[in-house]
């Protein structure tokens, strides 16, 4: 329903919240499973829309967190993508970089292959251009030699 949602209402539309509010309760009350990932990660891509960047990422630590004790590559994949959107979104480029650099090596394009579907983005892509915004951004972000 959130994903249906986020196409129709928005990802930041308050129907979309409630819907992955719901899913991520029923997907605890399952035990978390693996199948089903893309519910946390919406649920921190639908804060990081409303600009709820601390929220987001407790939600992306906890997403880390879990998929660490499994050592579940799919969730590490997922876990550091958003980890790295939502520094790069607050000026925090170093943090954004290291995360997303985490992506491009755990993806791999044949294992994960669900997780385009799932997540409806293709996360070596998108992962790839969060790595050269960050890049391009902590350069303009630093101070330039001789200006006063």
């Amino acid at each position: 329903m959130g994903a249906a949602l986020r196409l129709v209402k928005g990802l930041a539309a308050s129907e979309t919240g409630h819907a992955y509010a719901r899913a991520r309760e029923l997907w605890e009350q399952l035990g978390s499973p693996s199948a089903f990932l893309h519910v946390p990660y919406g649920q921190s891509r639908f804060h990081a829309a409303r600009g709820e960047f601390e929220l987001a990422q407790r939600l992306d630590e906890d997403l880390l967190h879990l998929s660490r004790q499994r050592n579940d590559s799919a969730g590490l994949v997922l876990g550091h993508l958003s980890s790295g959107r939502d520094p790069m979104f607050v000026g925090r480029f170093a943090a954004c970089r290291s995360h997303v650099e985490n992506v491009l090596v755990f993806y791999d394009p044949i294992a994960h292959r669900a997780l385009v579907h799932q997540a409806t983005i293709h996360h070596q892509v998108v992962s790839q251009g969060y790595l050269g915004d960050c890049a391009l951004l902590s350069r303009l972000s630093e101070p330039r030699a001789g200006a006063q």
